[in-house]
């Protein structure tokens, strides 16, 4: 866990230099790091997804590739849904419609939760 913390802090830093393709790098890795010492369905390992995704949308081109990563983190097949997991899930759900808002798909993101206009 020592260095999924170190690639976390690592991908902090890259965001606040205004990096986020480096951002992201570090956050694959610690994802995969995650996913393997602790499982798919894990809260770290679907924060760091969360965290991921929103590195990407930073970038341009890269909407689908983080909606791709917040389904993953809201859909888990394998994931158990419990107390602790459920500010998770309801990020993951908020920042959907948000990425569906970007895509100009309103009624898709009413669905999913809340539209931030900006």
């Amino acid at each position: 866990m020592d260095e999924v913390n170190s690639l976390m802090r690592e991908a902090l830093s890259f965001l606040e230099a205004g990096e986020p393709g480096m951002a992201e790098e570090s956050y694959a890795a610690a994802v995969a790091l995650a996913a393997q010492h602790l499982g798919e369905g894990h809260p770290v390992t679907a924060s760091l997804l969360g965290h991921l995704a929103r590195s990407c949308l930073e970038q341009t081109g890269k909407e689908a590739f983080a909606t791709s990563l917040l389904e993953r983190q809201v859909f888990d097949a394998n994931a158990t849904i419990t107390l602790s997991r459920m500010p998770i899930k309801i990020c993951s759900i908020i920042s959907m419609s948000q990425v569906f808002c970007l895509f100009g798909f309103l009624a898709v993101a009413i669905a999913f939760g809340s539209c931030v206009i900006l």
